[in-house]
């Protein structure tokens, strides 16, 4: 841990790591904010835990949700609170993973609840404890909170979207380097903490139970069936399809965002395959009984993941620029990101019908 500066009004945590889009483990590209904040969170307070055991762990390795509504084109299909029926699943898997107690603030009267959120961060950081926010600066995704001047109206933190524009939003970068944010309560959509240490983990076999379930549902609802995704093989089968639509790309109909929306679908399939693979690859190397399966079944996971690197090719790369967006909307090009689509899904359920002989054999 770093040191903490406090004072009558502030506490300042130093020497938390930053976070950004494109910091690596195994060589391998990160881009899923809450595991990354855990991750940094856990190991600032001395904790070794990897980016691969929290994709893993949370379930963030294993998704792929595509929308229901209008063709599917939905930005918060990415958003790892749509994994699952209930939104907070994946930190309370994730937490239990690492061992550990997961603290939420008590909201007993929503009138207070700005109060409650102050108190709440303002005792995790002066026992030297950073906070994970969803929100503060950018969309709801988490980030870290290190700090608070002004008696909390003033928060400090790293977040992957700030000195971003747009989607940063307005807010200050502080002398420490950390994001500097007044707005804060009118920005954030919940707070967590680390707690102590509870000596419980997850079982090998909950978690391939739970990456096979992942998977291969495809109806799915979210938010206590408040809004429906496409899950599995159903969900790679409608990406296909909106992407075959030529409904979508044409004239005026044509919205700059689909390309975003392509974008988070292919790193739900490319970056949480590949770390899902390197899971199973290091699981193979302290579980010899299913070695050999658990190594066939990383190779095709690794696989499904390289289609989706492949999809950036034909539009000339991820970024949303004028140029890519035009060639997507070229019939050739989306044919050929829709062969790759169907051709990651014959991956994946070739690897789920293995990952489902594995847990059997547990």
């Amino acid at each position: 841990m770093g040191e903490m500066k406090k004072t009558t009004d502030s506490c300042i945590l130093y020497g938390v790591p930053r976070i950004h889009f494109g910091m690596e483990e195994d060589g391998r590209f990160q881009a899923t904010p809450f595991p990354m904040c855990f991750r940094t969170v856990l190991n600032y307070m001395g904790q070794d835990f990897g980016y691969t055991q929290a994709m893993v762990y949370s379930g963030a390795a294993f998704r792929m949700r595509w929308g229901i509504e209008n063709g599917g084109w939905d930005l918060a299909a990415i958003d790892i609170r749509n994994i699952y029926e209930t939104w907070e699943k994946p930190f309370r898997l994730a937490f239990k993973a690492a061992g550990r107690d997961y603290n939420v603030p008590d909201i007993t009267d929503e009138s207070m609840k700005k109060e409650i959120y102050l108190q709440f961060i303002k005792s995790e950081l002066d026992c030297g404890r950073p906070v994970i926010a969803l929100g503060v600066v950018g969309p709801p995704e988490a980030c870290i909170i290190t700090g608070y001047r002004k008696n909390g109206e003033t928060l400090l933190g790293w977040s992957l979207f700030q000195g971003d524009v747009p989607f940063g939003g307005e807010h200050d970068i502080d002398e420490t380097g950390y994001f500097s944010q007044d707005k804060w309560f009118e920005n954030i959509e919940g707070i967590m903490a680390i707690g102590e240490d509870i000596g419980k983990g997850a079982s090998v076999k909950e978690v391939l139970q739970n990456a096979y379930t992942l998977m291969t549902k495809e109806n799915v609802t979210v938010y206590d069936g408040m809004f429906s995704y496409h899950g599995g093989q159903a969900a790679y089968e409608a990406w296909a399809k909106t992407i075959e639509n030529d409904s979508f790309f044409s004239g005026e109909n044509f919205k700059q965002e689909y390309g975003n929306c392509q974008n988070d679908a292919e790193m739900m399939l490319g970056e949480g395959r590949g770390y899902a693979a390197v899971y199973l690859n290091n699981l193979a190397e302290t579980t010899p009984y299913s070695a050999d399966e658990l190594r066939h079944c990383a190779a095709l996971i690794e696989s499904a993941a390289v289609c989706a690197w492949k999809m950036q090719d034909p539009r000339g790369g991820w970024q949303v620029t004028d140029e890519n967006m035009a060639r997507f909307r070229d019939a050739k090009v989306r044919k050929r990101i829709a062969e790759l689509i169907r051709q990651a899904a014959i991956y994946e359920k070739d690897a789920c019908a293995k990952l489902k002989g594995i847990i059997d054999k547990i």
